[in-house]
């Protein structure tokens, strides 16, 4: 006998009750913690699946599938009471997607909680949060060079990772700058450059360098001494400015920061110059620059300064002897001295027989040794000899002019062969000066032979000329 099929449209009392709930309050249906922009949204009611007929539902709540509970003692009728597939599959896809508004609702920054992580060794290896904590921990590595082939059309192949030297072209243009542009050197020797402490003018309106020193002067002071600067220096543009103040860099022949400071010297106190008498190096100093810079005045007083120290004429010479004559020939010639002052420090250094071979040339002082061989052979074969054609024998009684023995006495005993044997200039004036009255000659023979020592000596010095090859 078969039972009565029931109404679908009449439902039992007590289906509502049977009907298990999901929710907070029944432990056994927790779901994982949803975000909060899903916690906002109310949940609507699950549309449960038509019912078949068959079983009425259990009592015991349905659980998720990845709970495991515990199992009570089998029954009978277990499999009446559980629910079909299709609808725990309905009810699992219903809660994991729910509806969402048309209209999209603010979310609430204080309800925002990060998604707690699982345990598990699955969760882990699968989670991409868990990677990139793992992943932090470890050395950070910078990332990889991106190369725009647009800009560098050479493949990837031939630029170098390494730094490369430079090229040699390049090296070569940094060592071939023109030196009149503001190079390195012209920097580098403008550091250098210092002001000269004695020639610093607050109010001056030009700067002349010298070497690495620096004048700062009066221009038109400078104009009116220096023919070299008024026409050849101040016409062209300056080298340089320094405190918008022209500067022109010197570079003349033997000319020097130590000559130059001398030289502006003397033209500051040209009246006290005129009282005393400087010494040879400041002489020599003033007379270098005046010369390279065309001062003539100042170039006019220390050429006569010059003449003085070694004079001219022959009876001006004397015996004692003059320093710095090797000097003297140098500067005679760099500076264009008179050829007097030359042969006059030459001889200097004849008689004298001082070694200068750190300060002449070869040609020098092989000249100098045949002027002093020439000069030893005149004095003892021609002059300091008794007979002379020039001496006639004096007839006077009493005179002793006729005897070779007196005139011996005279020249050798007397020691003045010896004493001039490389000095004759100086020893034919000794001769003419010596004592001959007093040793028994007369006033005629004394006179005669004056005279004809005095000749000889004039002779002899005219003859210098060529014999140093000043003629």
């Amino acid at each position: 006998m078969s039972e009565p099929q029931a109404d679908p449209t009449n439902k039992p009392e007590n289906a509502s009750q049977e009907q298990p709930v999901a929710g907070p309050s029944n432990p056994a249906l927790s779901t994982p913690p949803i975000a909060a922009a899903d916690a906002n949204i109310p949940e609507q009611p699950s549309q449960p699946a038509p019912k078949t007929p068959g079983p009425t539902p259990s009592q015991f709540p349905v659980s998720p599938p990845q709970s495991v509970l515990t199992p009570s003692p089998p029954s009978d009728d277990e499999d009446e009471d559980l629910p079909d597939s299709a609808q725990l599959l309905s009810q699992s896809t219903q809660n994991k997607t729910p509806r969402r508004n048309s209209t999209p609702k603010k979310m609430n920054s204080s309800l925002i909680r990060p998604r707690p992580l699982t345990s598990t060794t699955a969760t882990i290896k699968s989670s991409p949060i868990v990677k990139t904590e793992q992943a932090s921990q470890s050395p950070v590595k910078p990332p990889p060079e991106v190369i725009d082939l647009s800009l560098d059309p050479s493949p990837p192949n031939s630029r170098a990772s390494t730094p490369q030297p430079p090229s040699q072209s390049l090296r070569k243009r940094k060592a071939s700058r023109p030196s009149g542009s503001f190079s390195t050197p012209r920097s580098k020797r403008a550091r250098n450059e210092t002001y000269h402490e004695d020639h610093l003018a607050l109010d001056g309106n030009i700067i002349i360098v010298v070497g690495l020193k620096k004048f700062r002067l009066h221009r038109s002071v400078l104009a009116e001494q220096s023919t070299y600067l008024k026409k050849e220096v101040f016409p062209r543009e300056p080298d340089d400015t320094e405190d918008k103040i022209p500067l022109y860099r010197i570079k003349v022949p033997n000319l020097t920061a130590q000559n130059f400071a001398a030289l502006l010297n003397a033209i500051k106190n040209a009246i006290s110059f005129a009282d005393e008498e400087p010494e040879f190096d400041q002489i020599a100093s003033i007379l270098e620059a005046s010369h390279a810079l065309k001062c003539n005045k100042f170039y006019r007083w220390a050429t006569r300064r010059f003449e003085k120290m070694w004079p001219q004429a022959v009876d001006e010479i004397i015996q004692a002897p003059c320093p710095n004559a090797a000097a003297t020939i140098s500067l005679a010639r760099t500076c264009k001295l008179p050829v007097s002052v030359q042969k006059c420090a030459m001889y200097e250094l004849v008689r004298r027989r001082v070694d200068y071979s750190d300060r002449l040339s070869k040609e020098d002082l092989q000249r100098l040794n045949e002027v002093q061989g020439r000069l030893t052979s005149e004095w003892a074969c021609r002059i300091a000899i008794a007979v002379d054609k020039n001496f006639v024998a004096c007839g006077t009684e009493g005179c002793v002019s006729a005897q070779p023995l007196a005139h011996h006495d005279m020249v050798v005993g007397s020691g003045i062969r010896e004493e001039y044997f490389f000095d004759p200039v100086c020893g034919l004036e000794a001769l003419s000066k010596a004592d001959w009255k007093g040793k028994g000659w007369c006033e005629a023979c004394v006179l005669q032979r004056q005279n004809v020592w005095r000749k000889s000596k004039e002779r002899l010095w005219k003859d210098l000329d060529g014999f140093f090859g000043l003629a």
